[in-house]
């Protein structure tokens, strides 16, 4: 898991958490955040926007079944509130939680103002580096710029890795495997026109093909339910691993060839509104892409391993800005000078009194 926290002058904090999971049988990641009042402002799972609901405390994001020990990608962005107390505040954050699932690897970067002090770091991560108020970092356009460069590269990159993954599934005849590459190709092809129009038609069709197929054989088990056989009808065996998802080229071409032109036209039209019913369902969602403005001390906290998933991952600290201890000192300074001037005059006051008795 990786966190970047950046705090604002009355500490607050603008957060991104990343974490990268086998889902397995999981269907939904139940996440805790540290308060009520902190905003959940946007969620993405594999580079797509999702719709999380809700569990009372509990935020459900929805997952999608991985095959080939894939991992899943989670972001999340979500807004942070935290109070202090005093000269020097004690100021402790608690990441995020995740029912049922243990983290390791956890890394956090906290970027404060290069103007505070900070010292008395503590909670259950261990500080690991820290950098000095000449090392601080800068986020200015050409950084934001760069920033964005980078992470085109890095989604185009991954969008041709997983096209190509789906284009070799869909030749070995993983259909489930190839369809949800294909849809992560979507996903991260945004960024560029031609490659997401390639990997949308690849995607489009090969819906329309897996629910072609899906209504041909469907269509065929209520022949065989009522005893109507036709000849060079597939059999059971054949029908059942395409109940599993696994049919390849061959086979399709195979149960194309038992069709007529008519049935051909009749199913082409019905897949096609099919599928353009279930996209419009969906709908699309709109997210926040957060660009983290990583400016000023760079502090980074690990721990290796969070055995209790719901157990508190925190880091503790005290600070003040710079400039409120120097006003805190000059202000003891002016008040040390005015009792010593204080002073000074009532002993020439008692001695006057003295010499005129």
């Amino acid at each position: 898991m990786r966190i970047k926290s950046i705090l604002s002058p009355d500490w607050q904090t603008l957060n991104k958490v990343t974490i990268k999971l086998r889902v397995g049988n999981l269907r939904f990641l139940k996440t805790l955040l540290p308060k009520t009042s902190d905003g959940l402002w946007s969620v993405l799972v594999n580079g797509r926007v999702v719709s999380v609901s809700r569990d009372g405390k509990l935020y459900c994001v929805p997952l999608e079944a991985e095959d080939g020990g894939h991992l899943s990608t989670v972001e999340m962005i979500y807004s942070g509130q935290e109070s202090s107390g005093g000269l020097f505040g004690r100021m402790a954050y608690t990441a995020p939680s995740f029912q049922g699932l243990p983290l390791r690897d956890i890394e956090w970067e906290v970027y404060a103002r290069p103007d505070y002090r900070l010292f008395g770091f503590g909670g259950t991560m261990e500080l690991r580096r820290e950098s000095t108020a000449m090392e601080y970092a800068k986020f200015g356009t050409e950084h934001y710029a760069a920033w964005n460069r980078q992470m085109r590269e890095e989604t185009l990159e991954r969008a041709k890795d997983t096209l190509n993954a789906g284009e070799a599934w869909q030749r070995s005849g993983q259909q489930q495997k190839a369809k949800q590459a294909l849809k992560e190709a979507v996903n991260y092809s945004q960024g560029q026109s031609d490659l997401n129009e390639d990997a949308r038609v690849q995607f489009d069709n090969l819906i329309k093909e897996q629910v072609k197929i899906g209504l041909v054989n469907r269509r065929g088990a209520l022949r065989v339910s009522n005893n109507i056989i036709s000849a060079g009808q597939q059999s059971q065996p054949q029908q059942q691993a395409v109940f599993d998802g696994n049919y390849d080229a061959e086979y399709v071409q195979s149960v194309e060839s038992q069709l007529s032109e008519k049935d051909k036209q009749a199913l082409e039209i019905v897949a096609r509104k099919m599928v353009e019913q279930q996209a419009a369902a969906a709908g699309m969602l709109a997210g926040i892409h957060v660009t983290m403005p990583q400016e000023g001390r760079k502090l980074v906290f690990h721990r290796a391993l969070q055995i209790d998933p719901m157990g508190p991952v925190t880091i503790v600290f005290r600070g003040c800005s710079v400039q409120r201890v120097n006003s805190v000192v000059w202000g003891g300074v002016a008040v040390v000078l005015f009792g010593c001037f204080w002073f000074a005059a009532q002993r020439l006051r008692a001695r006057r009194a003295a010499v005129t008795a």
